[in-house]
């Protein structure tokens, strides 16, 4: 066991599939948690089929998400599988699941029995929308949470078809990641005893586009209207003057945020453009004819600006003077980026398949313990022996419950 790491010496028992969960153990393991990762034998989680595999026997995808892990199989619909994973989730800190709620107590091993058996331990439950409401027994994917959570209508312009991001179930597993934790700190500095998380990744969705819009439309207040594919450059009805994309000369694109009136920023951006007189602007009142007749002649003047310069040009004379505008990266150009580099942002990890893989490295940075991620995913029920023995199972009963089919 590494020591030197936050969560050195917690055990995280993870039957939980498709990303959300297994993302948040990722985390966990990169912290020095002790992970098991448990899988139905002769297929285990869906993540390691999703995506091109570089030739190895699992999807790239999984090499990351199951990183500094362990994977056992156990086939918790069978009696001696469940009776197993009761004994592994005696020696546990954390159960982390994600199947429809009432699936772990079909299968005798949900909260009020283990929690019975291990008073102090922590299981978390993630799903699309709750253990409890209407909605409890649909079955979801991360884009069902975007457009129930209202992110797909936040980020979609009104003159084309609604788009998704593809990143609630990352949104969903930083919260269930921060929700143990919490649980941890309240067991371990406070003395509480375990407990049982709900956690619906479309209320951490919620969480976040929520944030501004519920307060404001609960007052009547309607929310600014929609970006169009036409005029991509915020309201021209709200005091943040223009913000969007524009396209440069080599066309490529930056995105611009120059902040509202009155700020340096915005001072130094008129600035730069030669253009000092649209700073007059700030002398007619939000809302008005006048001013709303100025930002339309701004935003046309910042895209002639910005398409007769190469994106290069305009990103050196942005950081000189200290303006909020940036590139528009793919991920190619982020693994090029000297300042992602200099902070060794991106990892390389060995691999027995491929030889390599180059994945992001553990997020945040800590000072005096920080994360390392020294193991790509492993392979189906690598780590079965070697869990179950902790657990005073003789290899030959393993071998014995391999061929009746419980790992």
């Amino acid at each position: 066991m590494t020591t030197d790491l936050p969560l050195a010496g917690v055990r995280v028992l993870e039957p939980a599939v498709l990303l959300a969960g297994p993302f948040a153990t990722s985390i966990f393991a990169d912290f020095g948690a002790e992970v098991i990762k448990v899988e139905q034998p002769g297929g285990g989680d869906g993540m390691r089929f999703l995506g091109p595999t570089g030739g190895a026997s699992s999807a790239l995808w999984w090499k990351s998400v199951g990183r500094n892990k362990k994977s056992i199989t156990l086939n918790l619909r069978v009696e001696e599988g469940q009776r197993i994973f009761r004994e592994l989730a005696k020696t546990a800190d954390v159960v982390l699941e994600s199947f429809r709620p009432g699936t772990m107590d079909k299968w005798n091993i949900g909260w009020s029995v283990l929690s019975q058996d291990n008073p102090k331990l922590i299981m978390a439950s993630q799903t699309g929308f709750g253990q409890n409401g209407p909605y409890a027994q649909r079955p979801a994917y991360g884009a069902m949470f975007e457009a129930y959570g209202g992110m797909v209508d936040a980020v979609s312009f009104e003159d084309a078809p609604p788009t998704h991001t593809g990143m609630t179930d990352h949104i969903a597993g930083l919260t269930i990641a921060y929700a143990v934790m919490f649980a941890l700190y309240h067991r371990d500095v406070h003395g509480g005893p375990g407990q049982h998380i709900d956690s619906s990744a479309t209320e951490a969705v919620l969480r976040i586009i929520g944030d501004n819009r519920v307060p404001q439309i609960t007052q009547g207040i309607p929310m600014p209207p929609k970006k169009s594919m036409a005029n991509p450059y915020g309201s021209l009805l709200s005091d943040l003057r223009v913000m969007g994309v524009f396209q440069c000369l080599d066309g490529k694109w930056i995105l611009l945020h120059p902040g509202t009136s009155g700020t340096t920023i915005w001072v130094n951006l008129m600035r730069l453009i030669g253009r000092e007189d649209f700073l007059d602007e700030d002398s007619y009142e939000a809302g008005s004819p006048k001013r709303t007749a100025r930002r339309v002649e701004i935003i046309e003047t910042l895209k002639e600006w910005f398409g007769s310069r190469l994106r290069d040009e305009v990103v050196k004379l942005a950081d000189a003077d200290a303006i909020t505008a940036g590139p528009i990266y793919n991920i190619e150009d982020a693994l090029e980026d000297p300042h992602f580099q200099a902070r060794g942002v991106f990892v390389t990890v060995d691999d027995d398949e491929v030889g390599n893989v180059t994945m992001v490295g553990p997020v945040p940075r800590f000072s005096a313990t920080p994360g390392r991620t020294t193991t790509t995913g492993p392979a189906l029920g690598a780590h079965t022996e070697e869990v179950l023995g902790s657990i005073g199972i003789t290899p030959t009963d393993i071998e014995t419950l391999r061929a009746n089919g419980v790992v």
